[in-house]
């Protein structure tokens, strides 16, 4: 929990200020008969402070269309982002050089 804690006050910021993430937004599924571990599991995230939800079969279809009719529970992190890994390697490099490492 301190981790993830670290990284959303001082990653995620740090990373978006440079231009370095790409919000998409995360789904997890499940069947009816897993609707309690998918609210569980959106439950313990958010207990975190972290922006998910429960949401229905309807917003399901709509994030991912033609998803078989069997997955009727979701889970939603509308924070989760792609790191552009390349951007942020090149910038930790030139940080380095900066400081002097060659």
């Amino acid at each position: 929990a301190a981790v993830l804690e670290h990284a959303r006050k001082v990653g995620g910021p740090a990373l978006r200020a440079l231009g370095m993430l790409s919000r998409r937004g995360a789904l997890y599924i499940g069947r009816a008969d897993e609707a309690g571990q998918v609210e569980a599991f959106a439950s313990e995230f958010a207990a975190l402070g972290l922006d998910f939800s429960v949401v229905d079969r309807a917003r399901i279809a709509a994030i991912v269309p033609g998803l078989r009719p069997a997955w009727t529970s979701g889970a939603w992190d509308p924070d989760c982002a792609d790191i552009d890994v390349g951007g942020l390697h090149q910038h930790y490099l030139g940080a380095a050089r900066r400081a002097g490492a060659e």
